[in-house]
This record gives structure tokens, sequence and C-alpha cells, in this order.
């Protein structure tokens, strides 16, 4: 049962309305910090195969997780040199 706890990203990823960042921490580098070789790459060839599977997100997309986390947009520029993005949903 769905309730407004809870908000779509993409056809079929369900994520909570809001999510507690402060794990965050041990999952990311500071921004700006690059990811230690192995590990880029493994991130590289993960994110390849999801928007392969599923298209990339859109920029709305990001600005919802963005919020959800409580972090600051860094803006439309930066989100497109970091990660792939859709100018539509559901394109691939």
């Amino acid at each position: 049962m769905l309730s407004e706890q809870h908000v779509y990203w993409g056809p079929r990823v369900l994520l909570p309305a809001r999510l507690d960042s402060s794990h965050m921490s041990d999952f990311e580098p500071e921004p700006g910090v690059p990811l230690p070789p192995e590990q880029k790459a493994k991130a590289d060839r993960i994110l390849a195969e999801r928007v392969t599977k599923n298209g990339a997100p859109t920029l709305e997309h990001y600005r919802r997780v963005y919020a959800a986390c409580d972090m600051g947009w860094p803006g439309d520029e930066e989100i497109r040199r970091l990660y792939p993005v859709a100018e539509t949903a559901l394109s691939r």
C-alpha cells in the first residue's frame, strides 16, 4: 500500500519520501573527492548497466532524490557532468 511517505523515482523504483542522510557519509566521499579507481570502475559499470536497462533519470528525478536526502542541489550542469541525464522521462 502506497502512502504519502513514498515517492516514485522512475517507472519501477519506489523511494521513501524522506530519507535519513546521516548514514550517507559511510558510502559517499565528500563532494569533489574522487573514488578509488577500483570502486569508481565498479560504480561506472553498475551505472552503465542500469542506464542501458532502464534509461537515464531526468534532472527532475535527480532533484527529488537530492531533496529526499536533504542535500543541496549542486545545479543542473554539475549533475549533467557527473551523471547520465535523459532529456525526457524514459529516454534511452
